[in-house]
């Protein structure tokens, strides 16, 4: 989704009421819609008014995402794992 898209979809959502159901229910929803984590983060700005900075953390910690946000740290701590693994093997030749 573009950023004009993106803008058209924040003012619907601002038109509908979004911003009075609380950030909670609006990145519920947004997650539910299947939006990204970016694109939520992007939404949230808008339709509440508040810095990128401040909707990363709402989204990123909000529990629609904080779950998924946990099992992609500890997949990229596997991967760290693996790849850490594989190399002492070589260290010793």
């Amino acid at each position: 989704m573009d950023r004009d898209e993106l803008e058209l979809l924040s003012v619907s959502l601002i038109e509908q009421g979004a911003g009075e159901r609380g950030p909670a229910a609006l990145i519920a929803a947004l997650k539910r819609d299947g939006r990204s984590m970016v694109e939520s983060i992007y939404l949230v700005s808008k339709v509440l008014s508040l810095s990128l900075a401040d909707a990363k953390t709402s989204v990123v910690t909000s529990p629609s995402w904080s779950r998924e946000n946990r099992e992609h740290e500890r997949f990229h701590e596997k991967l760290i794992e693996v790849f850490e693994g594989e190399e002492q093997p070589h260290a010793d030749r």
